[in-house]
């Protein structure tokens, strides 16, 4: 099964500023390069740190959700949307 078959909600190819928050304190800036109703995809500086459930914000829109990690490399991460705030 491909990665697109697997989706749940088709995603639309964008360019935005994003905020993964962590504990409320720290702040990692990310680009969303894909985004659908249930997740995205992220691209940010590096992926160590990040732990697998964070809150997410999309910069200068009302998405704000905690997100929950499904694969990652160096440098991007999928994640899915489990609950909005």
């Amino acid at each position: 099964m491909s990665e697109q078959d697997r989706r749940i909600a088709p995603r639309r190819r964008t360019i935005k500023g994003g905020k993964i928050i962590i504990n409320g304190t720290s702040v990692y800036d990310c680009m969303v390069r894909n985004l659908s109703d249930t997740g995205a995809r992220l691209k940010l500086e590096s992926t160590i740190g990040i732990p697998t459930e964070f809150e997410f914000r999309i910069v200068n829109e009302d998405i704000h959700v905690m997100a929950l990690v499904k694969w990652r490399n160096d440098r991007e991460m999928g994640v899915s949307f489990e609950r909005f705030l």
